[in-house]
């Protein structure tokens, strides 16, 4: 079950965009070819979505490990259900994740996007 707020009056006064966020976690010592494998894979995939209307790459690090979080912007649930299914909560991965990424997450979530202002477009990869 998603867990999109529904029938809410917040949402009467939301903008029509869906959030959904994925975390992954992967050794220090791989970032940088996890990160480019994002971008060649997940990234480039979602740019070519209909109703896909935007993604970013994030990420932090600790001592030992690079945490990646890839938000994208959708115009509905129809629109992700075309990319994953029925179920929009579960991660969709691809045939090189389980290489790198550590504890991996099978669970994503969703928010209504209440406001968004963005005056830049950066693309840096």
């Amino acid at each position: 079950m998603s867990n999109l707020i529904k029938n809410d009056s917040i949402t009467t006064k939301a903008l029509k965009m869906i959030a959904r966020a994925w975390n992954g976690k992967v050794l220090k010592a791989h970032s940088t070819v996890y990160h480019q494998y994002l971008l060649h894979t997940g990234v480039t995939d979602y740019k070519k979505l209909k109703g896909n209307l935007g993604v970013q790459l994030m990420c932090r690090y600790d001592e030992e490990h690079t945490y990646f979080t890839v938000t994208t912007y959708w115009e509905s649930v129809e629109h992700i259900k075309l990319y994953v299914g029925d179920d929009i909560d579960q991660a969709k991965y691809y045939p090189e994740d389980e290489k790198y990424l550590i504890d991996i997450q099978y669970t994503l979530h969703h928010y209504d996007v209440l406001y968004s202002e963005n005056s830049k477009q950066l693309s840096i990869a």
